[in-house]
């Protein structure tokens, strides 16, 4: 799990900061093992940060080659996904 950050004017936190913070405030899985900062989130017109537009910036943003966030068997949205063969066909 990764944290895009806005800080507040006049403040500098640092990745340890947001990661020591979340600690005592999420559950232990909810907790971010990365923190990416930012000077604007994005909205739609309603004003809410639409998590799609968040993936589509910032999801390759510090991931090496051959890393992924999402874990083995997990799509995007965390729920299980069924393996497939190389040639699409079913499980493998």
């Amino acid at each position: 799990m990764r944290a895009v950050v806005v800080a507040k004017g006049g403040t500098s936190p640092t990745e340890q900061d947001i990661i020591d913070f979340s600690q005592d405030k999420l559950a232990r899985y909810k907790q971010p093992r990365s923190v990416l900062f930012t000077n604007v989130l994005p909205r739609n017109a309603t004003g809410k940060v639409p998590k799609s537009d968040l993936r589509e910036k910032f999801d390759s943003v510090g991931v090496e080659d051959g890393q992924h966030e999402v874990g083995p068997g997990r799509g995007r949205s965390g729920r299980h996904v069924r393996a497939q063969a190389a040639d699409g066909t079913g499980p493998r």
